[in-house]
């Protein structure tokens, strides 16, 4: 590509100074010839001037020798009107010359080859009277055509010799130039060739260049492709993060949010991006532990309300790529704890009302051992009174612990060994359990049970049916009446017990909830049978629904698939 560059200047160089020297040539020969023509024009009026045919002052002789003297290159010819020639400065020509064509034209300049001395001439003939106008002679001037156009062949000559010594210093100059100004795209070819990694060239021109970019152009291309395809997949996997994160630099500008970031404070993230950190949120906790993180180094945990929702932020300082001379960035991550902290709520609740639920009966129980113990109690009636207490009281915190361990097991989320179960035999089963409530209060009993089976932990179904019976027993009036209804869509229980106030009906599900604590107490209840049966009914996807009035009895119904009801 190089030699090709070098040889285009050279060839343009030539032929443009070929160009100015045939342009100058022909101003020369046109100039020349110019010239010459006037001159002829000159020695024809000299000659006529000075020559006088029949004069014996001024013959042709020394017309000759005035006009054409031994160093002129003029030719002068005197010819008769008959055509024949009295004098020729060439010599002495015997054919006739009216027949040339400046005879027959006179007055018209001719360039054509003479046929007596077989030269190229330029010929200029005119007419001369005698001095009493009787007789006339043609008066003929020329000049050597080789004479008019030596100047052109000279410029010719020399000029072709100065083209070539110009065109060979050109050659060398843009020899010289190209290789200079092709050492920065060396340079360049090199750079380029180690980026697609390739090895250096020791001679690089426009072409090669031309390939690097284009080697570059494609490998930046895909490396811009794969960079766009990490960043996808790196907003991706962010998007993806239950953890809101927002990433600020050192001067205060969010540079990055994740969806749960944006969601957390209630934007956008192309709006949230190239904001200060002010905008996420008005909590001073929150801008101040910002403000630490950024200027202090210090990092902070802490939990922030908003909506409704309770998140737990944490604020760090961020490194090097986030830092400035005056401070440095920071990591803000938000997870939503809501539920979390709902839980640990319940679960305090739960060991102070277990606490206190065991206490209770524990208190009761050691109360009136220690009275037997000691003797206080001496009557025997008193005795077995107490001794019965005890055992109840010993009864409830047993049952109590049972359930609280049933609640444990089913939060535990330990699987449980599903088979298929006849739910028929199950409610059955229930009210065997409870026939001494049944037969104590007299109770009476409506069914009807269709045969149901549904793949369910045995103790899952026990533990479901048997507490909405027991309740539905212990909570009943006397003589009242339980009925029972069982299909492969739901399993429905009411009875004409207590009821329960609309006000209450939100809370019985709760752990240690009762209606009325003090009879429910009376009666035995833990106040966990509900929240075993609302956590079995999710676990299996079932949906509990509750109609009951105070004072006029409850009904329970479990729907086996939620969306039938």
């Amino acid at each position: 590509m190089k030699k090709k560059l070098i040889l285009t200047s050279i060839f343009s160089v030539f032929f443009s100074l070929v160009i100015l020297l045939m342009v100058s040539v022909l101003l020369v020969d046109f100039s020349g010839k110019a010239s010459a023509e006037k001159s002829l024009n000159n020695y024809l009026s000299i000659a006529e001037t000075y020559y006088e045919p029949n004069s014996t002052l001024y013959t042709p002789e020394k017309t000759k020798e005035l006009l054409a003297g031994k160093e002129s290159d003029v030719r002068l010819t005197i010819i008769s009107s008959d055509g024949s020639v009295k004098i020729d400065t060439l010599g002495e020509p015997t054919e006739n010359h009216l027949d040339r064509p400046e005879i027959k034209n006179l007055g018209t300049i001719y360039y054509r080859h003479s046929a007596t001395y077989n030269i190229q001439m330029i010929y200029l003939a005119g007419k001369d009277l005698s001095s009493d106008g009787t007789s006339f002679d043609y008066v003929r001037v020329a000049l050597p055509v080789e004479k008019v156009e030596i100047t052109t062949y000279s410029l010719l000559g020399y000029g072709f010799l100065g083209i070539a010594i110009l065109t060979t210093l050109s050659g060398f100059l843009t020899a010289y130039l190209t290789k200079r100004s092709l050492k920065p795209l060396q340079e360049e070819v090199d750079n380029l060739n180690q980026i697609v990694g390739e090895e250096p060239k020791s001679k690089a021109d426009v072409k090669e260049l031309g390939e690097s970019i284009a080697k570059a152009k494609s490998l930046l291309d895909s490396r811009y492709q794969a960079l766009a395809n990490e960043k996808r997949k790196y907003d991706t996997l962010l998007d993806e993060m239950e953890q809101g994160l927002v990433a600020i630099d050192s001067q205060g500008k969010i540079q990055l949010v994740n969806q749960a970031g944006a969601a957390l404070f209630v934007g956008e993230k192309a709006n949230l991006l190239g904001k200060p950190y002010s905008v996420l949120s008005t909590d001073q906790g929150l801008l101040s532990a910002l403000s630490k993180a950024m200027k202090k180094n210090e990092a902070s945990a802490f939990d922030l309300e908003k909506g409704g929702r309770i998140y737990l932020i944490n604020v760090s300082p961020l490194g090097e790529d986030f830092a400035s001379a005056v401070g440095q960035g920071a990591c803000l991550l938000g997870l939503d704890v809501t539920e979390k902290r709902k839980l640990e709520e319940a679960k305090r609740d739960f060991f102070a009302n277990a606490s206190h639920e065991l206490k209770s009966p524990l208190t009761a129980i050691i109360g009136y051992q220690e009275l037997l113990q000691n003797g206080t109690i001496t009557d025997e009636k008193n005795k077995a009174e107490a001794l019965a207490t005890t055992l109840d009281e010993a009864r409830r915190m047993k049952e109590i612990i049972q359930e609280m361990l049933i609640l444990s097991k089913l939060e535990s989320g330990i699987l449980r060994e599903k088979k298929i179960i006849a739910l028929k035999d199950v409610v059955l089963e229930a009210l065997k359990e409870n026939g001494g409530w049944i037969e104590k209060k007299k109770l009476h009993l409506e069914t009807s049970l269709q045969e149901v089976n549904l793949s369910m932990a045995k103790e899952d179904a026990n533990n479901l049916i048997g507490n909405l019976v027991e309740n539905a027993c212990k909570y009943n009036k006397d003589g009242g009446t339980i009925s029972l209804e069982l299909t492969p869509r739901y399993f429905r229980i009411k009875d004409t017990g207590i009821g329960i106030a609309e006000k209450d009906q939100s809370r019985i599900y709760e752990r240690f909830s009762r209606v009325d604590p003090a009879r429910s107490k009376a009666l035995g209840g833990t106040g966990l049978g509900l929240s075993i049966v609302k956590h079995i009914a999710f676990d299996y996807g079932f949906k509990i629904a509750l109609e009951s009035v105070l004072g006029f009895g409850s009904t329970f119904t479990i729907y086996f698939s939620p969306d039938k009801k």
